[in-house]
């Protein structure tokens, strides 16, 4: 779904447009994220610890 290039290209799409401090310093592509049996979203579950 996404490549290393779709990943640069984001990045510099961040530091383009947000102050430095702002740009995220990791990504990570999922293709769906999890949910609860109501269908809203698990964050905690997702969140980089």
């Amino acid at each position: 779904m996404f490549d290393e290039q779709s990943e640069v290209e984001i990045k510099r799409y961040f530091e383009k447009h947000l102050a430095a401090y702002k740009v995220p310093k990791i990504f990570e592509f999922r293709g769906e994220l999890p949910k609860t049996s109501v269908g809203k979203i698990l964050w905690e579950e997702h969140q980089v610890k």
